[in-house]
């Protein structure tokens, strides 16, 4: 195994271990909180924090949320062109209490696709 798919399959494992701290409830309200976002408003976690940190949802697994709600065809990552056919997610300044300068992705609420 090389490096790299060491290091993958850890990453994997801890978000794994991570998603096992959220209760259906803490899925419930943060599938809540997208669907009362209109159609393509631009967000991040910062304008969740308040209502997940009221709820008590633990701040480690809060990707797992997101990646969950765009695997269910709620959002989108944002995602802008670099200008030489590459493409980056963008970006905001953490708002986090231990951000440390760290960034935030930028996600789109989007409809969900109709079965034709």
């Amino acid at each position: 195994m090389t490096a790299v798919a060491e290091g993958q399959a850890l990453k994997t494992t801890g978000q794994a271990l991570a998603a096992r701290a959220l209760t259906p409830e803490h899925r419930a309200l943060f599938r809540s909180l997208v669907v009362a976002l209109p159609v393509g408003a631009q967000f991040s976690i910062n304008d969740l924090r308040a209502q997940l940190d009221d709820a008590n949802v633990p701040e480690a697994p809060r990707a797992t949320l997101f990646a969950a709600a765009a695997r269910e065809g709620l959002i989108e990552q944002v995602l802008f062109d670099d200008g030489d056919e590459e493409y980056s997610p963008k970006t905001r300044r953490s708002t986090g209490r231990s951000a440390h300068r760290a960034r935030v992705n930028v996600w789109q609420r989007i409809a969900p696709q109709t079965p034709a």
